[in-house]
């Protein structure tokens, strides 16, 4: 996990995809942690592309059944807002249902 921290973009994008695939797999409680952590590293990064990558994943857990990490995330995210960049990219490869 050290090698995450000294490059927190990476972390971010690909913490934001595991994430992702927990959901899609119905691992909420997992998703929902590794989500915890990709925000945190989109924080210390300030990565537009990894704030993309994370609002896909809240577009998919808003489909999920709400519970203890649903409502956990919810909170982290809110809290987190203030200090994500600005901005999400519009990548062909973020949007939904890509």
């Amino acid at each position: 996990m050290a090698a995450a921290r000294d490059r927190p973009r990476r972390a971010a994008v690909y913490g934001a995809w595991l994430a992702r695939g927990h959901l899609g797999l119905g691992a909420v409680p997992e998703a929902c942690a590794v989500a915890g952590e990709a925000l945190l590293d989109a924080v210390r990064s300030g990565s537009p592309r990894a704030v993309g990558q994370l609002t896909a994943f809240r577009r998919g857990l808003a489909h999920a059944a709400p519970g203890p990490a649903t409502r956990g995330y919810a909170r982290l995210f809110t809290a987190a807002r203030p200090y994500l960049p600005p901005g999400v990219p519009r990548h062909r490869r973020d949007r939904p249902g890509r």
